[in-house]
């Protein structure tokens, strides 16, 4: 689901436009920052109008049974994916632990075969 509001006409988006104290309005950007020889459309409306319905109709959206069953559908086979990856990505992580611990293991060297540094015997 990816949308995204246009005004009919110029294409421009809807944003708020004005705000003032306590009232922001939504209408076209482009009418707003460019003036009607761009675009015409100098309607707005108040956002509280304009949320209040938009929620609404996402909210009846969201809860028709087309919509969850999708939405389960649709989390439950990328959980089922990741469930099937894990023994995969596992298998990668001991590799790269092994090899880390090998890469120190080189730099370090053994340890019956490292030598204690000398502090100067100022510090001791």
């Amino acid at each position: 689901m990816h949308w995204r509001s246009q005004v009919i006409g110029c294409g421009g988006a809807i944003t708020v436009v004005s705000g003032g104290y306590g009232n922001p309005r939504y209408g076209c950007q482009r009418a707003s920052k460019q003036g009607a020889a761009v675009c015409g459309n100098r309607l707005t409306i108040r956002a509280n109008v304009a949320d209040t319905a938009l929620l609404a109709g996402l909210r009846g959206f969201l809860l028709e049974n087309g919509t969850i069953d999708y939405l389960t559908s649709a989390l439950s086979t990328r959980l089922n994916a990741l469930i099937d990856e894990r023994p995969r990505l596992r298998s990668l992580k001991v590799a790269e632990r092994e090899m880390v611990q090998r890469k120190l293991q080189h730099l370090v060297g053994r340890p019956s075969k490292m030598v204690a540094p000398r502090l100067p015997s100022s510090v001791r």
